[in-house]
């Protein structure tokens, strides 16, 4: 597995890429207008553009044997911290431990960018028992519930996560 970072201009690969993640993901979760809203939210060019321009993430594209099956995006916290906004890999290749695979990919880019790197936090939606038990096999651990008003009467009810780099 190979990675590079985004730049702008691929905002519409990163759009396409998600389309084909967000519902498999997510439907089980929330209603078609939460996906909708959320999607939208998330993952438009626009703001995707903004989210890098303007929001401070970094996102990394994954590619698997010359095509691009996810990405991440992170941000940049004070002290030595980091913190996951988003990691999404294609489903069929989850299961099959490509997803650690682009996490060990993340985590030595963040030890290669801040040798004295300390934390990496991340929220997951508590529902989201596939992806809790992924980090939680990973090393991460939960630190406290969150829950965040998104808008639209919608709600992110979250598992807050760190792990030591």
């Amino acid at each position: 597995m190979d990675f590079r970072k985004a730049t702008t201009d691929d905002c519409d690969l990163i759009n396409s890429i998600a389309r084909q993640i967000w519902a498999p993901t997510y439907e089980h979760l929330m209603s078609p207008e939460q996906l909708v809203y959320m999607f939208d939210m998330m993952y438009s060019p626009t703001n995707l553009l903004h989210a890098m321009t303007e929001g401070g993430q970094t996102f990394m594209i994954f590619s698997h044997e010359g095509r691009d099956v996810g990405y991440v995006s992170y941000e940049t916290l004070p002290d030595h911290d980091f913190y996951l906004q988003k990691i999404y890999l294609l489903p069929t290749l989850q299961g099959r431990g490509s997803g650690r695979r682009m996490l060990e990919l993340l985590l030595d880019h963040l030890r290669s960018l801040d040798p004295a790197a300390r934390r990496l936090g991340l929220n997951v939606n508590r529902q989201n028992l596939k992806a809790v038990w992924f980090y939680l096999r990973n090393g991460f651990e939960i630190m406290h519930r969150r829950d965040h008003h998104i808008g639209n009467d919608y709600y992110m009810n979250d598992y807050v996560l760190e792990r030591d780099i």
